[in-house]
């Protein structure tokens, strides 16, 4: 089973017997295919007294995640626990790490942060709301600013699973 604590999934299992139990690997995933190992808890060998263990994903994936345990024996065999589903979604997921550079900014603006996205939707409002600019940028971080007169503008990014909205300064 799992808990979300501020901005992290602690993970938690119980055993009640193990028998030549090296440890487990804790591996994540976006799509519940294609798995990275985050980590590795070491077992109890062999033991018939009921075990707790737990782990901490400290940098959870914002949006949907899976997670499984890879039991391993001290002789390299090995079983997979159940796919766990879980969100991470709005406050209680991790900050973004974005940033929209230069600001202020003349001719185009630099977006880090979506690397990892297919495409990345652009949305540009005045001040008033009123939707000025819409590019869909894909694998790539530059957009022009230029038709843009000067001023303070709401500047809203969205990918297939996150979003980020800054004010940006156009001189």
């Amino acid at each position: 089973w799992y808990h979300k604590v501020e901005q992290e999934i602690r993970l938690h299992w119980k055993t009640a017997q193990e028998i030549n139990n090296k440890g487990f690997e804790i591996h994540r995933s976006r799509d519940a295919s294609t798995w990275e190992t985050l980590s590795f808890v070491e077992g109890k060998g062999t033991t018939n007294i009921l075990q707790t263990y737990s782990y901490e994903d400290q940098n959870p994936i914002n949006g949907k995640s899976y997670y499984r345990l890879k039991q391993v024996d001290f002789d390299g065999a090995f079983e997979y626990s159940q796919i766990l589903e879980v969100s991470m979604y709005g406050t209680n997921a991790p900050s973004p790490k974005v940033s929209i550079y230069p600001n202020p900014a003349a001719d185009f603006i630099n977006i880090n942060g979506f690397e990892n996205a297919n495409t990345v939707e652009v949305s540009i409002y005045s001040q008033t709301g009123q939707l000025v600019q819409k590019e869909t940028l894909e694998k790539e971080s530059r957009l022009s600013i230029q038709s843009l007169e000067n001023g303070l503008y709401i500047v809203k990014i969205t990918s297939e699973n996150r979003s980020y909205t800054s004010k940006v300064k156009k001189f």
